[in-house]
């Protein structure tokens, strides 16, 4: 009976670090929220982030905002996307995209689109931050707008 619950302690300690294993960085970037008190995550070339998103006149507005480290930061790039939710079986799928760079430390761009009314709206931003050719990448989201 001993020799049981040993090996089930056992079995619990390897579910659980195997589980660990397969974390990866890509992993931890995609469930990091910039301004999570709960998580917190040191960038060596990132110092902060900003994402949003509103509705004027039916024109969204997107906002990305990136702010890197002077003498470090060598390009920034900004994958960012207007979202639209389509439904529990699609999910959100992309409405407009735009891809903005720089060889400056930091990167401001707002960006607009018509839309759709009766739907809800996003705004999604891929950082990418580069010192040389190392990069961070982080991932926000403005919040949900509905039209």
């Amino acid at each position: 009976m001993r020799l049981k619950k040993i090996a089930a302690v056992l079995t619990g300690i390897i579910t659980f670090f195997s589980g660990i294993a397969n974390i990866s960085a890509a992993d931890i970037n995609d469930i990091a929220e910039a301004d999570s008190p709960l998580f917190s995550v040191f960038l060596s070339y990132t110092s902060s982030t900003t994402t949003n998103f509103r509705v004027a006149d039916g024109v969204g507005i997107g906002l990305a905002s990136v702010d890197g480290y002077e003498g470090k930061v060598t390009q920034i790039k900004i994958y960012s996307y207007i979202q639209r939710y389509a439904g529990s079986k699609d999910g959100w799928v992309n409405y407009d995209n735009w891809i903005d760079s720089t060889t400056n430390y930091f990167l401001d761009v707002t960006h607009r689109s018509t839309l759709i009314k009766g739907c809800d709206y996003r705004f999604k931003a891929v950082y990418y931050v580069y010192s040389g050719s190392d990069y961070e990448r982080l991932i926000d989201y403005g919040p949900t707008v509905s039209y």
